[in-house]
């Protein structure tokens, strides 16, 4: 009997010693040189002195993991203190005005959310107190706008009395928005322990922060494909993640109009894929709040007056007549650069009421009073040469058939927007966005265009001396070229075969290296293109998703971690290139992901593990160890046959 029960013994504590040791990884993390190497405990002089990866990545590098890279100075102490997440005070939030109080208890809410997330594991009322104290001196700007200050400072100090440690978090802002990025900041200095299953947070820092660019942005077509509103949330979850303050949201084009306008409910009637497939006013005020609430504003395009076709074909029905012209005109490559084709009708004077009322519709939707997005590019003379009323109304209003004259009625059309848009908004003073097209040309565009009202948003290639020419005219610019920045470039082509036009794809490392300043420099100089950034004049630029070939399943992949490299782009504006943020880029993509985010991979698993070994020249042979498996595996075996010999 006792021979027996010693038998049940040593199998249960060879089981449960091969369990313990499965339990428990061989590898930790050690920083040395900056880097976090993974090394197999037992080969250390202490094995107890390597932390879990997440914990080594805190504050190994002097950046520690932060993304995008602050600005100003940065000291993250090299040692860390266990807090819990339940623990985790905003100890001044009802010191504001009512609209401050409840932004600043939101974001304080979000940030609060991340840490019991990535803590669910956690052992129970374990860890400090952790007090966050926020100060804000512009307590009453509360809507984002392209001149707000989001400059931020932030500290972390410990102090231990006893055996208690405490710790305060201080954010020093100027508005809302930089003390949002500060709680951004805070939470990467934050990682869960798995070791010890607590919570952790780097001892001590100090941070000093602000952008360069006051124009940082994605832009999402939803006409071409449609975009659930939850999935519209995860973009601007991702935004606000890498501290980008804009999406662009090209919400109309020739293929849809998904825009409810109260006003005008034909918009919608007629041009929708569904009729669940539309942004209601409800929808749209909902993700404005939504995004203001996470340092993120909308800016809605109108584009027009070229992709516009659907949606507008009811007018002759309603004795307005045609206020489109061209649309799903076949073949349609002899009337527009891809189907379907359609144009507002520049010349009837009910399409100038019709804008009117949409504007007014989406000002009030959007807020947008400061800065509006009204497309302009792509207008194809070949539709407008083909419609019997336009010549005749060329010719009766001594117009020529010449291209020139084309532009000439293209801006007098331009004109009429940007004064119904006035009327919309009630400031003469209001911002308007075009994309580049001939209209914008420096040859002809101050016969059109005052600069004081319009911005230029670039899309051309990088090399196009259209560039030089808005600059040196005194234009302010936002950067989309397409070279560098259009996120849905590289796949196959969805006209014929083939990949599509703006082939290959543009990865994260050629969209962390577009430059704006050095673009501008290859003309001028480096003096003369930074002040072009100091002044403003360059404000910024957008990464764009064309959505022929994306829909909700991949939208998130298609932009993130790409968007990851254009946020520190512009809000850092580093001298280095991509090479520089390499470790810290692959840890962010991760990051993000753990937060819901479905971003791309940028490269295997064991890159992120082992820091410094994807980048080194390849080198051959290595040594051949005995597998820890192998060892666990041969002490059970000896056990259970000591057991067996017992019994017998």
């Amino acid at each position: 009997m006792t021979q027996k029960y010693l038998f049940l013994l040593l199998i249960i504590g060879a089981i449960a010693l091969v369990q313990g040791q499965e339990s428990q990884t061989p590898y930790t993390f050690i920083c040395e040189d900056n880097k976090c190497l993974k090394k197999i405990r037992s080969t250390l002089e202490d094995p107890n002195s390597g932390t879990p990866m997440n914990i080594c990545k805190l504050n190994c590098d002097p950046l520690g993991s932060l993304w995008p890279k602050p600005t100003g100075n940065v000291n993250i102490s090299k040692d860390v203190v266990s807090i819990d997440p339940t623990k985790v005070t905003f100890a001044n939030g009802n010191g504001y005005p009512e609209t401050l109080r409840n932004m600043l208890n939101g974001a304080f809410g979000i940030f609060n959310a991340y840490l019991l997330e990535m803590s669910t594991e956690r052992e129970p009322n374990t860890g400090s107190t952790t007090s966050i104290t926020i100060n804000v001196s512009n307590v009453n700007e509360t809507v984002i706008s392209l001149s707000t200050n989001e400059s931020y400072t932030l500290t972390v100090a410990s102090q231990t009395v006893g055996t208690e440690v405490t710790v305060t978090a201080t954010i020093e802002a100027a508005t809302f928005f930089g003390a949002r990025h500060a709680l951004e900041t805070l939470n990467q200095l934050v990682a869960y322990n798995e070791d010890v299953k607590l919570l952790q947070i780097v001892k001590e820092a100090a941070v000093t922060d602000g952008p360069v660019f006051p124009y940082r942005g994605v832009m999402l077509d939803t006409s071409r494909n449609y975009f659930t509103i939850e999935k519209i949330q995860k973009l601007i979850d991702g935004l606000s993640y890498n501290k980008l303050n804009v999406f662009h949201w090209h919400i109309t084009d020739s293929y849809t109009f998904p825009m409810e306008v109260p006003s005008l409910p034909n918009m919608t009637k007629w041009g929708t894929y569904s009729p669940e497939k539309i942004y209601t006013k409800d929808n749209i005020t909902f993700l404005v709040s939504y995004a203001n609430q996470r340092g993120v504003k909308i800016i809605p395009e109108l584009d027009q007056p070229a992709h516009s076709g659907f949606g507008y074909q009811w007018g002759p029905e309603a004795g307005k007549g045609d206020l489109v012209v061209c649309v799903d005109s076949e073949p349609w490559y002899d009337f527009c650069v891809q189907p379907p084709c359609g144009q507002l009708n520049i010349v009837n004077p009910e399409v100038e009421t019709v804008i009117g009322e949409i504007f007014k519709d989406m000002v009030d939707m959007f807020g947008a009073r400061d800065i509006f997005h009204m497309g302009g590019d792509e207008v194809d003379f070949r539709c407008y040469k083909s419609i019997p009323e336009i010549v005749a109304y060329m010719t009766a209003n001594n117009y020529s058939q010449e291209t020139e004259d084309y532009f000439n009625l293209w801006g007098r059309f331009q004109e009429i927007a940007r004064k119904k848009l006035t009327e919309a908004t009630g400031d003469d003073n209001t911002q308007i966005i075009l994309w580049t097209s001939g209209l914008t040309d420096p040859s002809r565009i101050e016969n059109h265009l005052d600069k004081s009202k319009y911005i230029i948003y670039i899309w051309t290639e990088e090399d196009n001396e259209m560039i030089r020419g808005l600059l040196e005219k005194g234009y302010k610019v936002i950067f989309a070229n397409v070279n560098a920045l259009y996120l849905d470039c590289g796949f196959q082509a969805w006209l014929g075969d083939g990949h599509n036009w703006c082939s290959p794809i543009k990865g994260w490392q050629t969209v962390y290296d577009n430059n704006p300043e050095k673009i501008y420099a290859k003309w001028v100089g480096d003096e003369t293109a930074a002040e072009a950034i100091r002044s403003g004049q360059i404000m910024g630029s957008a990464a764009p998703l064309w959505a022929e070939q994306a829909d909700d399943n991949a939208l998130e992949s298609r932009i993130f971690p790409r968007a990851n490299a254009h946020a520190e782009r512009l809000w850092t504006h580093p001298s280095g290139n991509h090479s520089e943020a390499e470790i810290r880029m692959v840890t962010h993509r991760n990051r993000i992901v753990a937060r819901g985010i479905n971003a791309d991979r940028i490269q295997p698993e064991f890159c992120l593990q082992n820091e410094g070994k994807c980048y080194a020249e390849p080198r051959r042979g290595g040594n051949t160890n005995g597998s820890p498996k192998s060892v666990q595996f041969s002490i059970f075996v000896a056990l259970v046959a000591a057991a067996s010999l017992l019994y017998l």
